[in-house]
């Protein structure tokens, strides 16, 4: 599959407005991605690391735990560690600098949320605990089937005074998007989902670090916690 992968990134589309961020469809073979919807856990399905219902944050679980993911689940977050995929990450974004990924998928791996859920639009802290890792790169392949637009859940990025929205991508089945992070790099997707109550976003994660990241004006360095936009109520 990594040549697949590899292939499929030669295809993104790159774009830098409101910042840097690449999206490509189909990316993995859809007999492979569909296999992967089948086999994303249901909230009941595995015990999740975290649950989050924060008012910034609901109705969204994250595991973390390799153990605990399915077969073709992890062969995918593998070729997303490996070293021939991270080469050509940073080819198709520009990246001269190396790329780091965290073994242990601190924060990344297998995402879920739920009819209702929600994530307000912010800016990430930096999840490694090395506190030379700067965060540059989050990676998300979303694995929604038959996923309606009026579903909701669409990531969006918003400009880096964080006053509007300048794009957003629906998270349907195999789509991949890739985005810079920083201090300004605001984004999430921030209205509830209307799904049906049997239905949830599912997406895979994966977030890429930088050693001694330097600080320029979208990004002032290494943030214990992320930093969320208040918003009108949703």
């Amino acid at each position: 599959m990594i040549h697949a992968a590899i292939e499929s990134l030669a295809r993104a589309k790159v774009e830098t407005d409101p910042f840097l961020h690449a999206w490509v469809d189909d990316f993995l073979p859809q007999s492979f991605a569909a296999a992967l919807a089948t086999e994303f856990p249901s909230l009941d399905g595995i015990d999740w690391d975290l649950r989050h219902n924060s008012p910034e944050a609901r109705e969204k679980v994250v595991c973390s735990t390799d153990s605990k993911f399915p077969p073709l689940i992890r062969e995918a977050l593998d070729t997303f560690h490996n070293n021939h995929f991270i080469n050509a990450l940073r080819k198709t974004m520009g990246v001269i600098e190396d790329l780091v990924v965290d073994p242990t998928h601190r924060g990344c791996g297998m995402h879920s949320t739920g009819p209702r859920g929600h994530v307000g639009i912010h800016s990430d802290s930096s999840r490694h605990p090395d506190r030379s890792l700067d965060q540059l790169l989050n990676l998300i392949l979303w694995l929604n089937d038959d996923w309606p637009d009026e579903y909701g859940g669409h990531l969006e990025l918003w400009d880096r005074d964080a006053k509007s929205c300048r794009t957003k991508f629906a998270p349907i089945l195999n789509r991949l998007v890739i985005f810079e992070t920083g201090t300004t790099c605001y984004h999430g997707h921030p209205y509830k989902l209307t799904c049906p109550v049997d239905r949830r976003r599912n997406s895979l994660a994966v977030y890429y670090y930088q050693a001694a990241r330097a600080t320029d004006d979208q990004h002032d360095g290494w943030r214990e916690a992320p930093t969320f936009v208040t918003l009108d109520p949703i």
